[in-house]
């Protein structure tokens, strides 16, 4: 049977870099971080979550797009990225990195249950296109609120489910 947990990897706040972030820079940069929280999930959403995902349809509208990502999932070896304010995806297939796109919902889910939301303000939240659908989440907090917390530059959880 499969470990029930899931992991992922993000940065938080705008991220400044002289070349876009591929894929597998953020997967190294997963592989080289402690976690920083654990948190438990309902077992059905990491499964929809997860169907989704195995069923993405490529996205051959674009070649390239400028969006970089910064979120890296790896759910149950499926290792995908997604970007910051929507549902551009890319999966890890055959070794390399295809950009794909999943839905506002995956996305939104993904999110909400590594607490990615909770290191964006209230200003910054309405960007994103899950939360322009689905609304800010119950127990949303901008962590970095108070004047004497230190922005985290990066995260990562581990999420069981039950």
């Amino acid at each position: 049977m499969p470990e029930k947990k899931v992991s992922i990897f993000y940065f938080t706040g705008n991220i400044d870099t002289y070349r876009q972030l591929e894929c597998e820079d953020i997967e190294k940069f997963s592989e080289n971080t402690k976690y920083d929280d654990t948190l438990f999930v309902k077992k059905y959403v990491i499964e929809q979550v997860s169907q989704k995902i195995k069923y993405a349809k490529r996205d051959t509208s674009r070649c390239y797009t400028n969006d970089s990502p910064i979120i890296y999932v790896d759910i149950h070896g499926m290792k995908l990225c997604i970007n910051a304010k929507g549902n551009i995806c890319w999966i890890k297939k055959h070794g390399r990195y295809e950009l794909y796109k999943i839905s506002d919902k995956v996305a939104y889910l993904l999110k909400c249950n590594s607490n990615y939301y909770n290191n964006m303000s209230m200003n910054d939240l309405f960007y994103d296109y899950g939360i322009k659908k689905y609304g800010i989440p119950n127990g949303y907090k901008d962590i970095n609120a108070s004047k004497d917390s230190k922005r985290k530059e990066s995260y990562k959880i581990l999420v069981y489910f039950n």
